[in-house]
């Protein structure tokens, strides 16, 4: 079968909602100005992470370790693991950093200098969609450790049978005899690939992408800030 390259798609995080609770209170000039800072400030932070995982992923050249002639020159599969191992260390770290940056949030919506009840509308809206966005990012950092999972699978069925296969014109062919290896090896990369499709049927559905952007627009502003 045909090697296909494993596609590491890039994080788009999910980022919560502010919306101002409906009410006759209008805020002050200078209430809206703090209120917009945090915001840009905040997703600022959140596409710092976006892109420093996008860098490091991109640095250890993730895409292309299902690629036959690599796999070829991995003679001892040293490079190999160590990409799953980097890869996996990756997930662990942006995920743990998506968590702080969405668990702080309140703590620091509390701590703005501004009006009570214009701080009370902001705490109110972002509440009512913080459940939504952690259950998002959660969902996404599972299928990117099922990506790197799998992918130590794969990995793991080559080494234990290297006699059992080949690179030849740029794919990896089983010899003959070996079924039941072939077997396990289409059924992991099966698997792999439909993971790799969840993810990209997730991003593609996925609303985080009004949230890639470090700084949100003046229609967006006016959501958070309020009339």
């Amino acid at each position: 079968m045909k090697t296909t390259k494993l596609l590491f798609l890039a994080l788009l995080l999910s980022f919560p909602t502010f919306v101002s609770a409906q009410s006759q209170y209008s805020p002050s000039e200078k209430d809206k100005k703090i209120a917009a800072q945090f915001l840009v400030e905040t997703r600022n932070k959140s596409s710092a992470i976006k892109n420093n995982f996008e860098a490091d992923i991109s640095r250890i050249k993730f895409e292309n370790l299902l690629d036959a002639n690599r796999i070829k020159l991995d003679t001892n599969f040293i490079e190999s693991k160590r990409m799953i191992l980097e890869a996996k260390g990756f997930v662990k770290k942006y995920k743990k950093e998506s968590t702080d940056l969405m668990n702080g949030i309140e703590p620091q919506i509390m701590k703005l200098d501004v009006e009570k009840q214009y701080k009370k509308g902001i705490l109110e809206g972002f509440r009512q969609n913080h459940k939504e966005k952690i259950h998002e990012f959660d969902k996404y950092w599972a299928i990117q450790e099922k990506i790197v999972d799998d992918s130590g699978k794969l990995f793991k069925i080559l080494e234990n049978n290297k006699k059992a296969w080949l690179v030849k014109e740029d794919e990896i062919q089983f010899l003959r005899g070996n079924a039941e290896v072939l077997k396990a090896y289409n059924e992991t990369i099966t698997e792999l690939m439909a993971t790799v499709e969840t993810l990209e049927a997730y991003l593609k559905d996925s609303k985080s992408d009004a949230f890639s952007k470090s700084v949100p627009t003046n229609e967006e502003l006016q959501t958070f800030i309020g009339n």
